[in-house]
């Protein structure tokens, strides 16, 4: 299982170090605030969506 991290504080960061790129920069899609994508993902870095986390949303 993969280690849930907190979410990115800016849209972009890094340097992030990847095996098959080397150095290379992260772009951040999601709101800084919350987890708000609509999948919970097995594989995603940030965890579960939480139940309600999308209600506020335009």
């Amino acid at each position: 299982m993969l280690r849930q991290i907190a979410l990115q504080e800016s849209v972009v960061y890094g340097p992030v170090r990847s095996r098959r790129l080397g150095n290379s920069l992260g772009i951040n899609p999601l709101p800084t605030s919350r987890k708000a994508c609509s999948s919970n993902c097995v594989y995603c870095q940030y965890g579960w969506t939480l139940p309600g986390a999308r209600d506020s949303e335009p």
